[in-house]
């Protein structure tokens, strides 16, 4: 992860130098290998720019780079039409890297779930904590696609949102919206600073915004890749359970009870305690 930086470090900027040099000459798209690399690093996954590479200067050091393909193994994870990254000028003397603003415009995502193995995701769990700082991720009018084992997909659409991170390490807190199977969703999420054991402390809620249903998740995180399980308190409210149990039977394939297929049903309210491993819960 060092030579990853060291490398996006060196080539932003001799990026910065060329430009001072004659912006109206520079052939960016000479460039495009260098950052891909410098983006696979920072993601974890090949990374390949299709579009055009452009670089301003002022009021802060932005890199951008169009039409960006994200795969694993050849398998394409993300197709974005926009990528920025505002970079911090004074850490790059120092030959490090640390991106104020990462913006993701019109993403479209895409996590296969295999019923056995691990779930691939666009950003590898690997990536994180890497020694490449990114103080904050924006994403714009994209989307996600939950690909499970069987066909079945689970879709956020309009998905936008803001990450602020206090380090590689945390804390994090993430703010989102968009619509989860075509109901307006918005989540919160709180982390604290990860363990050394790599395990990560959360603070979790997800609503259904027009049917006024909370599912809320305190617990911690097991580190990416582990055996450990996710555990942690759990709440479920909602004044009308059918649009929760419409939800649940989309993502987990339960059949709904007769008064939740006629379109209504009672108040639901559950509250308990969450173990969750990779082949039991």
């Amino acid at each position: 992860m060092k030579r990853i930086a060291v490398t996006l470090g060196l080539t932003l900027a001799l990026l910065i130098l060329v430009v001072l040099a004659g912006p109206a000459l520079v052939p960016w798209n000479e460039f495009r290998s260098r950052v891909a690399d410098g983006l696979a690093g920072l993601t974890g996954r090949q990374v390949v720019i299709d579009g055009d590479l452009s670089l301003t200067l002022l009021p802060v050091p932005t890199l951008t780079a169009d039409n960006v393909r994200l795969l694993d193994a050849g398998e394409p994870l993300a197709s974005i039409g926009r990528v920025a990254m505002k970079v911090r000028p004074w850490p790059l003397l120092q030959g490090q890297v640390t991106i104020e603003q990462l913006t993701l415009d019109e993403a479209e995502m895409r996590a296969i779930l295999p019923l056995d193995g691990a779930a691939r995701w666009p950003l590898a769990p690997s990536a994180l904590g890497g020694a490449v700082q990114v103080e904050g991720v924006t994403l714009r009018a994209g989307s996600l696609a939950l690909e499970r084992a069987g066909g079945d997909v689970v879709r956020l659409a309009g998905l936008s949102g803001e990450l602020a991170a206090g380090g590689p390490n945390g804390p994090f807190e993430l703010v989102a919206s968009g619509a989860l199977d075509g109901r307006p969703a918005r989540l919160t999420l709180n982390a604290a600073r990860r363990s050394a054991n790599g395990a990560v402390p959360v603070r979790a809620i997800l609503s259904l915004t027009d049917a006024k249903a909370d599912l809320r998740f305190t617990g911690t995180v097991p580190p990416a890749g582990s055996d450990a399980r996710l555990e942690g308190d759990i709440a479920l409210q909602s004044p009308d359970a059918a649009p929760v149990l419409h939800l649940a039977q989309h993502l987990a394939g339960i059949e709904l009870p007769g008064d939740a297929r006629s379109g209504t049903a009672p108040a639901l309210s559950l509250r308990g305690r969450l173990s969750l491993t990779k082949q039991s819960v």
